[in-house]
């Protein structure tokens, strides 16, 4: 039978010395929003998140620009991944938000994520 590895990294956001020493030392992950505003601990591991559960959401123009300013900032190679548009419980409306923003986010070089919500069933998620 094959052996194999499974890894789990969790992601949380800086918010002390200790939690910015595991990040550095890529034993946790960095999840950063719009909204969030911290700076990223130097060589740490993260994924963006588009802010929309809450109040983070800045718009779709401005949402954009963040995150290619945030992957030119901390590099591609150490992007997991990026969360694209949703909308917070409603699964339908996420697959229409989605969608329209896949390509665009891969051309910026970085795995893509999709967010299912609340009754997420096989032909809502894509």
């Amino acid at each position: 039978m094959p052996r194999f590895t499974l890894a789990v990294l969790y992601l949380a956001t800086p918010s002390g010395a200790d939690v910015r020493a595991s990040m550095q030392a890529r034993l946790l992950g960095c999840m950063t929003t719009p909204a969030q505003g911290n700076v990223l601990p130097p060589g740490a591991l993260y994924a963006c998140d588009n802010g929309k559960f809450g109040k983070g959401w800045p718009g779709a123009a401005a949402w954009f620009a963040w995150l290619k300013a945030t992957i030119d900032r901390y590099g591609r190679d150490r992007c997991l991944w990026v969360v694209r548009p949703d909308a917070p419980m409603d699964a339908a409306a996420t697959l229409t938000e989605s969608l329209p923003w896949l390509e665009r986010i891969r051309s910026l070089g970085i795995p893509v994520a999709f967010a299912p919500q609340d009754g997420s069933k096989h032909d809502l998620i894509p």
